[in-house]
């Protein structure tokens, strides 16, 4: 996934409320085109688990901005912090025990 497109598709669905369903949509289907339809050495149930625990978070988070529980500048740390370096940085130690 390009970590460009995720965030900042995320930092429009944080400050753009009324266009806030169509961008879930469209970034849950990018996730899932991403995640589940690639051709990784994951097993495509991992892979769709994967997927679903991103899009459950992805709602979530949706859902408690919208009721005002989480504030936008709050919003905007944690899609710096956790999608940047986390999800879309992969996990380096898989990688290095692989060698």
């Amino acid at each position: 996934m390009k970590p460009d497109i995720v965030s900042s598709t995320l930092l429009k669905i944080v400050n753009q409320r009324h266009l806030r369903k169509l961008l879930v949509k469209k970034l849950d289907d990018y996730v899932y085109k991403h995640v589940v339809n690639n051709n990784s050495e994951d097993l495509k149930e991992v892979r769709l688990r994967m997927y679903l625990y991103l899009s459950a978070m992805l709602h979530c988070v949706v859902r408690n901005v919208d009721k005002g529980y989480i504030s936008k500048e709050v919003m905007k740390k944690i899609i710096d912090v956790f999608v940047q370096n986390s999800l879309i940085g992969g996990d380096q130690s898989y990688e290095q025990a692989k060698i």
